[in-house]
């Protein structure tokens, strides 16, 4: 097997690369902190190293597994488009990747991005539907991962950077409204969905719709994603001065 170099040892990261070198892959984890689950594997190899350093010492075109928080994961893709190397992108960000399609086609880089849950396996399903039914009339993604049980604090733990968490209700949410792309503030459209063993979970429209909003022809599309109505409420009400770490 190739060799595979992980950008981002945190939430995802540290999970992603234990999987990788669970099913026999050769591992290079780069990060400014490598967790000791991965320091302890002996078929891991960990580098703390700032990632943009480590990619400008790569000289020939690599498999590379862009999992950086969004702020710093954008900033990395044009570098790793430059060397020419074949890019698994997971970095949500506001920018949109597609427009480094030139450059790589230049450099004969390949990116896959967005390739989460949703935007990710969303994307697919999107995909495959388009296919057995041709143009899509309402297109509805929800989409969460949050605590079996709510409690009295945020009822959440980020299963991701929390700084992308925040992110995704800062920033506007693009979807398709009536087959024209339109721009509305994330956290709107706020409504209650059923949702086994609960009284009801919260879901409201976050920016997760990403490349399908060319790829896939619809009249309408939007995601959403769902929380704990506790969670929304009180990040409604304190929001903007909660801590990152609150989050975790």
């Amino acid at each position: 097997m190739q060799p595979i170099v992980a950008l981002g040892c945190g939430l995802v990261g540290e999970y992603v690369i234990h999987r990788l070198a669970d099913d026999g892959h050769s591992v290079t984890a780069v990060d400014l902190r490598i967790p000791s689950s991965l320091k302890q594997r002996p078929d891991i190899f960990s580098i703390e190293q700032d990632a943009m350093q480590y990619v400008n010492s790569l000289s020939d075109p690599t498999i590379v597994i862009n999992m950086l928080p969004g702020r710093i994961g954008h900033s990395i893709r044009e570098p790793l488009v430059r060397g020419g190397h074949h890019i698994v992108d997971l970095a949500f960000t506001e920018e949109d990747p597609q427009t480094l399609d030139t450059l790589a086609k230049k450099h004969k880089a390949t990116m896959i991005w967005d390739i989460g849950i949703a935007p990710g396996l969303s994307n697919m399903l999107l995909a495959q539907a388009q296919r057995e039914l041709g143009r899509l009339d309402e297109v509805s993604i929800h989409v969460g991962g949050n605590p079996t049980d709510s409690d009295d604090e945020w009822s959440y733990m980020a299963p991701f950077s929390p700084s992308d968490v925040i992110e995704e209700y800062t920033r506007p949410a693009r979807i398709v409204r009536d087959g024209n792309i339109v721009t509305v503030p994330a956290l709107t459209e706020r409504h209650r969905i059923e949702v086994e063993g609960t009284d009801g979970m919260d879901a409201f429209l976050t920016d997760g719709l990403r490349s399908v909003l060319s790829t896939i022809d619809a009249t309408n599309m939007a995601e959403y994603t769902v929380r704990w109505p506790q969670h929304v409420d009180r990040w409604l009400s304190e929001g903007e001065d909660t801590p990152e770490e609150d989050l975790l």
